[in-house]
């Protein structure tokens, strides 16, 4: 399936089906895609959180997800949570990473590094904060575009209450602030928002020239 038929046909999901398990396979698609995104600097300052334990989903949905039944009816759930402590040494390790990747010398890089470190540290720790958040989002969107073309239902979840996710998965200590809930797996036959329009803006309402 092409993409644009594909995201044509895709939709947020609101009732799964908790008998359809997502495969090991089409779980590798969806990680790639994400690991595959573009950010900036390259720097992909985030982590796909999957949570497995049925009580640990069952919590969040109760207790900070308003009760929606994706976080438990889903094949699986993911926290996208982006990282609270991006730094010099954060640009570090992706100049070390791009230097053995590309087997260049690392001090080829220096320029580069610098530039990174120029932008990075003028901004405040909560202004990285919200950088590192719009970046998990430019990987969301890849990621809900592959599970599209996959056939994969996907349901990208902002009704959430951060604090409470956070605590619940302790993601302080992991230096981590949960961004947006995922939801995976296959719609349930009895989801009514599976039949209906897709409502979007025309392209002459998006798209201007300047």
């Amino acid at each position: 399936m092409s993409l644009i038929p594909a995201l044509k046909k895709r939709y947020a999901v609101k009732k799964y089906n908790p008998a359809a398990k997502i495969s090991s396979a089409q779980l590798d698609i969806l990680l790639e895609a994400l690991r595959l995104a573009p950010t900036s600097f390259n720097l992909q300052p985030f982590h796909l959180l999957q949570v497995t334990e049925p009580a640990v989903r069952e919590h969040i949905r109760t207790e900070a997800a308003f009760n929606q039944p994706q976080v438990t009816e889903a094949s699986l759930f993911f926290v996208l949570a982006a990282e609270t402590d991006v730094d010099e040494q954060t640009i570090a390790h992706s100049i070390d990473l791009a230097a053995e990747v590309r087997g260049v010398a690392r001090s080829t890089l220096e320029g580069r590094e610098s530039q990174i470190k120029g932008f990075i540290m003028s901004l405040a720790p909560e202004q990285r904060l919200i950088w590192a958040q719009r970046q998990a989002y430019i990987a969301l969107g890849v990621l809900v575009s592959a599970a599209a073309e996959a056939g994969i239902d996907v349901s990208p979840m902002e009704g959430f209450v951060p604090n409470k996710v956070d605590a619940i998965l302790g993601l302080q200590t992991k230096r981590l602030r949960s961004t947006v809930l995922v939801a995976v797996g296959v719609h349930s036959n009895d989801d009514e928002h599976a039949h209906l329009p897709k409502v979007r803006k025309s392209i002459e309402q998006i798209h201007q020239t300047i």
